[in-house]
């Protein structure tokens, strides 16, 4: 199959930038972009920390499940922009590893996130002592993102620009 009949898959760690290179990417290829937390928002009615904290984590999780499975039987491509957990259920990541798509996994040194998430308040997970949290999710799902990357791409003191056109380098 034709590398450009394929989705577009982002991966990563929050913090990595996913939403801002996915809003980019669309920018220079004829996909639909769609970051499955908004989706998820959209079609919930409701923020992603209202989820967390009225439904839970797990009732998320299976919302984001929903998405992936959703957006990969489609047949024509998208920028897929999915949310750091996706990767914990197996099932999502055997569906990321047979779908017809290439996984980008985005990378920041732990540092880096712990930085550009400092005054983030919309993330429940980094709820407390946030750099300890970053260091433990990292710690949790670094070797599941490398099980099912296609390319690695480090995003740390770079421009979206410049992971775009990485991005773009590998995708023609």
């Amino acid at each position: 199959m034709n590398l450009h009949q394929k989705h577009l898959i982002l991966l990563g760690m929050m913090g990595t930038g996913k939403s801002t290179v996915g809003k980019h990417l669309a920018q220079h290829l004829p996909y639909p972009a769609i970051d499955f937390d908004h989706w998820i928002e959209e079609r919930q009615n409701q923020s992603i920390p209202s989820i967390f904290e009225q439904l839970g984590e797990s009732y998320f999780r299976e919302l984001e499940s929903q998405a992936l499975k959703h957006f990969l039987k489609q047949p024509q491509p998208h920028i897929l922009i999915t949310g750091g957990g996706v990767i914990l259920r197996p099932e999502n990541r055997k569906r990321m590893k047979k779908a017809n798509g290439v996984v980008f996994h985005l990378i920041a040194d732990v540092e880096t996130l712990i930085q550009r998430l400092d005054l983030d308040v919309n993330r429940p997970l980094l709820q407390g002592d946030k750099a300890e949290k970053i260091r433990r999710i990292w710690s949790e799902r670094k070797s599941l993102y490398e099980t099912i990357a296609d390319y690695r791409i480090q995003t740390d003191d770079r421009s979206p620009e410049a992971i775009t056109t990485e991005i773009l380098s590998h995708w023609h």
